[in-house]
């Protein structure tokens, strides 16, 4: 339901070893065997000193090709690896290009930082706790703890990007209705926020069942007059929990069948019942419904302002992604 800004990729920190002086040894006494090094961890990927290991990029690519045996060709899986390894690692690059900004321009404060991790620990349900997610994901909690981090930095860097303004003449309204001849029908549209309590693939029925009935707990504090976009920061499994769960405006086929007959079923303002989707149980809040009509000057301005928001984000990250100091040291998968 996010962009790829909601998508996790895996990060791993390289952690400095330092040695102890070692003791006297008496005279004539035999040396003592030298202790083992721990092994440092094998890098695939650097990006102005972010480290992406292969633990890491093979996990992702584990979770990219579940379910694979059945529904591609045995001759294909190779191939099909192959193209995901490479996808994995290129978007890599552009993702630790924006958190080295980010870092750069110091956007997230320790404090910030210590915030965001005790968020996530306090959205886990009883069944699963920080160790129990530190521990299935690749390369530990260190891990665990840059991914999350590290998707703050991205999210806070990115959205900066929304308070810029952009001019759109009457001349380029009017190529775009030009260009677009027989497309300028909107289709039927609503607005709406959410809150999402994510059913993760190994949760058992017991595990499911503790988050429907906190999801219910929490549509009841709305109803009973909590404040939706607060509840949906402290809560919400979803990256737009930063924007207190607004989703912006959606049409039908943008959203899980589920979701969006909810959605479009609603009346506006009121708190939905809990809908259950892929993702886990949504709390929906429509904002706005729009039927079909003729798109007006205003909403080409609009669409124009996004797409031109779009490109200034591209050539951004372009051209951070074309300045950083990147090395690949095996590109196998």
């Amino acid at each position: 339901m996010t962009n790829w800004k909601g998508a996790l990729i895996a990060l791993a920190a390289a952690t400095p070893m330092f040695a102890q002086e070692p003791a006297q040894t008496p005279k004539n006494a035999a040396p003592a065997p030298e202790k083992a090094e721990t092994a440092k961890p094998d890098v695939v990927l650097t990006v102005n000193g972010i480290v992406f290991t292969r633990e890491a990029a093979e996990g992702r690519l584990a979770q990219v090709m579940k379910g694979a045996d059945g529904v591609i060709p045995k001759h294909q899986i190779g191939r099909v690896r192959e193209r995901e390894w490479k996808r994995i690692l290129d978007k890599f690059e552009k993702w630790a290009a924006i958190v080295s900004e980010a870092d750069r321009r110091k956007l997230i404060s320790p404090e910030r930082e210590k915030q965001e991790i005790e968020r996530v620990k306090g959205s886990l349900g009883p069944e699963k706790d920080w160790a129990a997610l530190a521990a299935e994901t690749a390369g530990g909690e260190t891990q665990l703890r840059m991914e999350i981090l590290g998707n703050l930095k991205v999210r806070t860097l990115l959205d900066s990007f929304e308070t810029n303004t952009y001019t759109v003449s009457q001349e380029e309204i009017a190529a775009y209705r030009e260009k677009n001849q027989g497309k300028l029908q909107r289709p039927e549209s609503v607005a709406a926020r959410h809150i999402l309590l994510r059913v993760n693939d190994g949760d058992d029925d017991a595990a499911k069942a503790a988050k429907k009935k906190k999801i219910e707990e929490i549509r009841e504090q709305i109803v009973a007059g909590a404040d939706f976009g607060e509840m949906a920061k402290q809560h919400s499994d979803c990256p737009s929990k930063e924007k207190g769960g607004d989703l912006g405006e959606f049409g039908r086929k943008q959203m899980v069948k589920p979701f969006a007959d909810a959605a479009f079923s609603q009346e506006v303002d009121a708190v939905g019942p809990v809908v259950e989707t892929k993702f886990g149980y949504h709390i929906i809040q429509v904002t706005k419904h729009a039927q079909p009509r003729e798109l007006t000057d205003a909403d080409i301005t609009t669409v124009m302002e996004r797409d031109k928001r779009r490109r200034e984000i591209d050539a951004f990250v372009g051209e951070l992604h074309a300045k950083a100091k990147i090395e690949r040291t095996d590109g196998r998968p």
